[in-house]
């Protein structure tokens, strides 16, 4: 049985591996685990994150299979009680990339 410090330990080193492969998927420099953003791109601050399962995924799954030919998937979350203009907007990496140009 695992104790905490070792899940703590892997789970910091496996932040570390995913935040460095996402450094070099969006040609951004990886500042470290020591504060503040994760990833530095020229237009975006990334916050890195890496789940073994996440909701989102089942949210995209459904978008995926409902969407019709030619068009990109995107699920649009909204917080009750908060302004839209604040809401989430999750799509696949290279669909976003190819909307944006990068």
């Amino acid at each position: 049985m695992k104790v905490k410090s070792d899940i703590a330990r892997s789970n910091r080193r496996r932040g570390k591996r995913v935040q460095s492969k996402v450094s070099k998927l969006w040609d951004g420099q990886n500042t470290g685990i020591l504060g503040g953003e994760d990833v530095a791109h020229r237009i975006f601050s990334i916050e890195s994150k890496s789940r073994l399962k996440c909701v989102i995924e089942k949210w995209f799954n459904q978008a995926e299979a409902n969407c019709p030919t030619g068009k990109i998937p995107l699920v649009h979350c909204h917080i009750l009680g908060k302004k839209y203009d604040g809401d989430y907007i999750i799509t696949r990496l290279h669909d976003f990339k190819g909307l944006i140009n990068l």
